[in-house]
């Protein structure tokens, strides 16, 4: 790390050298989505590769995909935007609960 003439990392193929380029996450830019419509609005989504985000105004952008498909696709009658999603994040149809309960609602327990 310290090596102030680059030797050990000159003798390194190409192809693993470093290119001083920030590596992408595998799935793309973190926390930045856009909207993709290349097949019409029923099978829009939203992406975070850099050939989809590079270029596209900031007020377009979203941190993340699930606001990008709320905003944009909310209407999508299949919901593929949302289906997209990985699992974890996909709405359930079920009320999200507040720290262990529902907000302003307490029942007696005996």
């Amino acid at each position: 790390a310290d090596q102030e003439s680059g030797y050990c990392i000159s003798q390194l193929p190409d192809n693993l050298k470093p290119s001083g380029q920030p590596t992408l996450a595998v799935a793309g830019l973190p926390d930045q989505f856009v909207a993709v419509f290349a097949n019409g609005y029923e099978d829009g989504y939203c992406s975070n590769l850099k050939e989809h985000v590079i270029g596209t105004p900031p007020a377009q952008i979203y941190e993340s995909e699930f606001e990008c498909c709320q905003e944009n696709f909310a209407d999508q009658r299949l919901g593929y935007c949302v289906s997209q999603l990985p699992t974890a994040l996909q709405p359930s149809g079920q009320p999200t609960l507040v720290v262990a309960g529902l907000p302003d609602q307490f029942v007696a327990v005996f």
